[in-house]
């Protein structure tokens, strides 16, 4: 595992062994790839019909959620369907350990999700090992 700085002395992203990117460019290449997004929204179109995302605009097809992902990974749509999980190491200083498209209400009702959640405590056992926190 390695730290990559992002913003000097305010953020830093993992990059885990045997990847070439650090979590936070390969998420956002991830969520800039329209062919990625469409196909990940196809694969879960189902949660898209939760009561959740009908009130919020109604993405009944992979395409028009696929395009509100893209349009979110630069804007400040409320509420955001993209995810960025970072742990706070002190005022303003955070370590970014992954990220992923929600679309579900809760983190818990989500798999993919949840394994964001096992990530960052396995970055925080291994920040612990090497007396970074």
């Amino acid at each position: 595992m390695e730290l990559i700085p992002i913003f000097a002395d305010h953020l830093w992203s993992v990059k885990y062994p045997g990847e070439v990117e650090d979590e936070y460019n390969r998420l956002f290449h991830l969520w800039n790839d329209m062919i990625y997004l469409e196909s990940y929204i196809e694969e879960n179109l189902d949660k898209l019909k939760a009561l959740f995302w009908q009130e919020h605009g109604c993405y009944d097809t992979a395409a028009s959620a696929a395009m509100k992902v893209y349009d979110e990974a630069y804007g400040l749509d409320i509420p955001s369907m993209i995810r960025l999980y970072a742990l706070r190491m002190a005022d303003n200083a955070y370590i970014i350990t992954g990220g992923g498209i929600k679309l579900s209400k809760k983190m818990n009702e989500d798999p993919m999700l949840l394994s964001e959640l096992d990530k960052m405590k396995d970055v925080e056992k291994w920040l612990q090992k090497e007396n970074i926190l």
